[in-house]
Order: C-alpha cells, then structure tokens, then sequence
C-alpha cells in the first residue's frame, strides 16, 4: 500500500516508546530481584546485627565495594544503602562445615564457601544533613561548576 513516511515516522517512535517501557521495568525488576537476593544474602551472612533489625532499615537501593587507605593498608568494604542506614561491612573468615578429615566429602569445596561478614559501621540516614559530591570527574551538584574543590565551601 501507499504509506506516509509520517504515519511510519510516528508508528516507529510509539514503537520505540513502548520498547524503551517495557525495557526500563524489565530493569527495574531485575534490579529489585538483585537487591531482595542480596538482603537475603546480607543477613546469612552478618555474624552480629549488634542488636539491628535488618527488616527496619527499608528497601534496599544500592550495594557496593569500597577500598579505604588507612596506615599505608588497604581494607574492602561491603557498604549496603538502604532507605533509613548505610551498613559497612567487612569479610572475615570462610564459614562451611569441616570435617575432621582433610580430604572428607563432607567438607564444602573452597569456591563454595561463604565468608561470614562483620558489621563494621552504620550510619542512620537520617542523621545525614548533607552531603558532597568530590569524584574527581563531575561537576558540583550545587551550582554545576566544573571544578567542585574551589567551591567546596559553598556546594
């Protein structure tokens, strides 16, 4: 038939439209589903909640690694942000039942072994007044000026 490029033009980007939807909440599942499974995981893993409740602390948004330098040593973190707290956290030893023989069965293989994870830090959201943005490479939130070390005062 006889189409119009405008009538194929504006099916493409309803098209288009409805693509980037579904991919967007297919993410957005996937992410949630990642961040319920960590949770899970968190809480195996945690050897004292120092009397927390992991429940209380609100969804899960984001999970990361971090390095710090402290006394010319490099130490990892698990930090954990939630809706209401941040959670620090450190890997102690490999937690998986051991037989008394070596080379038993029963013992786990050690890729399958999970290190137990000690509560390191905690910081309650809303305690947190402000914070700042001091990536090397971005630009200051406050007033969008490319080098956020002068203006650090002000941002």
């Amino acid at each position: 038939g006889d189409w119009s490029s405008d009538v194929c033009s504006s099916d493409l980007v309803e098209g288009h439209a409805s693509i980037e939807r579904v991919t967007a909440k297919v993410n957005e599942t996937t992410r949630r589903e990642d961040n319920r499974l960590s949770v899970v995981d968190l809480q195996r893993r945690v050897e004292d909640w120092k009397g927390h409740d992991i429940t209380s602390f609100g969804d899960l948004l984001l999970r990361e690694t971090f390095f710090v330098i402290k006394s010319d040593s490099e130490r990892e973190y698990n930090v954990y942000l939630f809706e209401r707290i941040i959670l620090c956290c450190k890997e102690m030893g490999i937690s998986g039942k051991k037989s008394a023989k070596s080379n038993s069965i029963l013992k786990r293989p050690a890729s399958r072994r999970v290190a137990n994870l000690q509560l390191k830090g905690r910081i309650f959201v809303n305690n947190v007044t402000i914070a700042h943005n001091v990536s090397r490479n971005s630009t200051c939130r406050a007033c969008a000026c490319a080098a956020p070390a002068a203006c650090r005062p002000l941002c």
